[in-house]
């Protein structure tokens, strides 16, 4: 049993520290794909604001680029963190076993936490959504069955 003051540690073989170096590179380069479709989506953007300026008399084309605008501006937002995260986990663990260093260690992990605590919750506001939209459509069935000839 340890007490107040000791600090737990765990010590690392080299097949743990093989392992960490192959989660590192899968996650950086999981990263690097995500900050390029990250990109990919502001370009998107961007094209988007062009084809609205291009025809400034037509308020039904402002209003579709602003609506269109929105939805890629809430999705990069969205994406970008948990990508942030895991890149962030991948610097640090590159340097973790390299420097030998327990404070890089202990930074990867709290990154890879923070990505996989997004992500879970990411899914249960998803799985809620779909939850809602199932009771919404079941409730509006009635309503629809009585509009059909």
């Amino acid at each position: 049993m340890k007490t107040e003051d000791q600090t737990a540690q765990i010590i690392l073989d080299q097949t743990a520290i093989e392992h960490l170096r192959a989660v590192r590179k899968w996650s950086s380069f999981l990263s690097i794909i995500g900050f390029v479709v990250i990109g990919i989506m502001l370009l998107s953007m961007v094209g988007v604001i062009f084809m609205a300026a291009r025809f400034p008399q037509d308020d039904l084309i402002r209003h579709t680029a602003i609506f269109q605008f929105l939805p890629i501006a809430l999705l990069m937002f969205i994406y970008g963190i948990p990508i942030y995260y895991l890149y962030q986990f991948g610097k640090y663990s590159k340097i973790a076993p390299t420097d030998y260093d327990p404070e890089a260690i202990t930074k990867a992990f709290q990154y890879l936490k923070l990505h996989y605590r997004f992500m879970g919750i990411l899914v249960i506001v998803v799985l809620l959504f779909y939850i809602i939209a199932i009771c919404v459509m079941l409730m509006a069935f009635p309503f629809i069955s009585s509009m059909m000839p």
